[in-house]
C-alpha cells in the first residue's frame, strides 16, 4: 500500500484506544496478529509508555520530559534504566522531530546538542486533512526509513482513536518506528 521496490515488512496497523486515564496503542500485522502492544501508565504527569511485543515482554519504554523548553522524549531500554534514544521536537509550522542515538544534552531553545551531535533520524508530519502522512528519513543521506498514514475513515478517528497505517524499510528497527508513532500522536494530542 505504502512503499514499493527496497521496503519488504509486511505493512502494520497502529491502533489507538482511549481510556479514562490514558491512551494505549496495538500494533497488527497485515493477517491480524498483534505483534506489539503500547501500554500506557495511567494518570501519569509526564507521559509514560511500554512498548511489549507479543509475549508480554518490554521491548521499549518511554517517557516525555517535562519543564523544558521543546518537547523531549526519551526512549529506554526494556528495562528502563538507560536511555537509548532521544526525541527533541522542533517548533516548525508542521510537526518535526529529531531522534538522537544516547542521551545528548540540548542547548536552550534549541534543537541542537550542546556536543555538536548529528541526529540520526528526521521525523516530519503533514497535517493536511486528506493526507495526513508521517515519515522518517536518515537525517545524514535523506534516505526514506519509514512511512506511516492516518486512515482518515477509521470510524474510531470520530472520537480520537486513530488508526495509523505504517511501512518499514529493510534493516530498521519496527518496533522503533512504532514507538516514533505513537510519540508524534500522543505530542499531537498534547499540543492541540
Amino acid at each position: 500500500i505504502f512503499f514499493r521496490g527496497s521496503f519488504v515488512m509486511p505493512d502494520l496497523i497502529i491502533h489507538e484506544k482511549k481510556g479514562f486515564s490514558s491512551d494505549s496503542f496495538k500494533v497488527k500485522d497485515t493477517s491480524g496478529q498483534i505483534i506489539y502492544e503500547g501500554k500506557a501508565k495511567a494518570f501519569s504527569y509526564s507521559d509514560k509508555l511500554a512498548l511489549l511485543d507479543a509475549g508480554g515482554n518490554p521491548v521499549y519504554r518511554l517517557q516525555r520530559s517535562t519543564g523544558r523548553s521543546r518537547e523531549c522524549w526519551k526512549v529506554y531500554d526494556a528495562s528502563g534504566a538507560t536511555v537509548l534514544y532521544s526525541v527533541r521536537f522542533k517548533m516548525d509550522w508542521q510537526p518535526r522531530a529529531l531522534v538522537y542515538s544516547g542521551d545528548p544534552e540540548f542547548k536552550l531553545f534549541s534543537s541542537k546538542t550542546k556536543d555538536g551531535t548529528q541526529p540520526m533520524w528526521d521525523m516530519s508530519a503533514n497535517k493536511a486533512w486528506s493526507d495526513r502522512k508521517l515519515n522518517i528519513r536518515s537525517a545524514a543521506d535523506g534516505r526514506l526509513v519509514a512511512e506511516s498514514k492516518e486512515n482518515r475513515w477509521n470510524l474510531g478517528g470520530l472520537v480520537g482513536q486513530n488508526e495509523y497505517g505504517v511501512s518499514v524499510a529493510e534493516g530498521a528497527d519496527a518496533a522503533l518506528v512504532c514507538v516514533l508513532i505513537m510519540m508524534m500522536d500522543e505530542s499531537a494530542e498534547n499540543n492541540s
